[in-house]
């Protein structure tokens, strides 16, 4: 006998539609954007775990780091992100970060952040992005 899930389940989980909330389309090639997140990321003393690149799509995990000193995020914070680049068409590129982000507290207890935390955290990274990327543009103008 065959078991089948009720009616009511979702065929799919909802959190995986969920996962990039952040997310900017860039009107540059997937090659040049992904050096630019990397140099974005090594600038913010971020090391990368894993990076996976293909002709379509490249991904970035970074190792977690706990920032002594203002950087991306705030002292006493701990962060790893998870950014994920796609091609759309030859000339564009969307950029997605999802941030896995914990406060840690002065004895050491991991305590967790609201939606608006973790929101501006990716934002600052999309943002960093960006920033080494007209940084760039202006040096090739130059």
């Amino acid at each position: 006998m065959i078991r089948r899930p009720p009616r009511s389940t979702p065929l799919y989980s909802s959190a995986a539609s969920d996962v990039y909330k952040r997310q900017q389309t860039f009107t540059i090639g997937l090659s040049p954007l992904t050096e630019t997140t990397k140099q974005a990321l090594l600038q913010h003393g971020y090391s990368i775990l894993a990076k996976m690149a293909t002709d379509q799509n490249a991904v970035f995990v970074t190792e977690r780091k706990t920032s002594a000193s203002p950087s991306l995020e705030l002292p006493g914070f701990r962060n790893q992100y998870l950014l994920v680049l796609e091609a759309v068409g030859q000339d564009a590129t969307t950029l997605k970060v999802k941030a896995y982000y914990e406060k840690i507290s002065q004895d050491g207890k991991i305590l967790g952040v609201n939606e608006n935390e973790r929101a501006d955290i990716e934002l600052r990274m999309i943002s960093a992005v960006e920033e080494m990327l007209q940084g760039s543009t202006n040096k090739g103008i130059n």
